[in-house]
């Protein structure tokens, strides 16, 4: 995986052995990767996320934080590094 993932921070690494969707995070400091999204992830929706019932964990991720906006910022940003390797 030299060169494909050198770019990349050591926690968001996947393990050689584990290729394809559900591949698990190689050596997840989880320190390091909460310290790393900490200061990126915004709350929103802040009466959805006090609701006396029960949030289901998808709903708090996709309607009370940027979560898809930082996923679409990451996946332009492995698009740049990229097509920078193939030029």
């Amino acid at each position: 995986m030299t060169g494909q993932t050198d770019q990349v921070p050591k926690v968001f690494q996947r393990s050689a052995t584990h290729e394809g969707v559900g591949a698990m995070l190689e050596a997840v400091d989880q320190k390091a990767l909460f310290d790393d999204w900490h200061d990126r992830v915004r709350l929103k929706n802040l009466p959805r996320i006090g609701a006396q019932e029960h949030v289901p964990t998808q709903v708090l991720r996709h309607e009370c934080t940027n979560y898809d906006e930082l996923r679409t910022v990451q996946a332009a940003s492995r698009r740049q590094a990229r097509q920078r390797r193939l030029n």
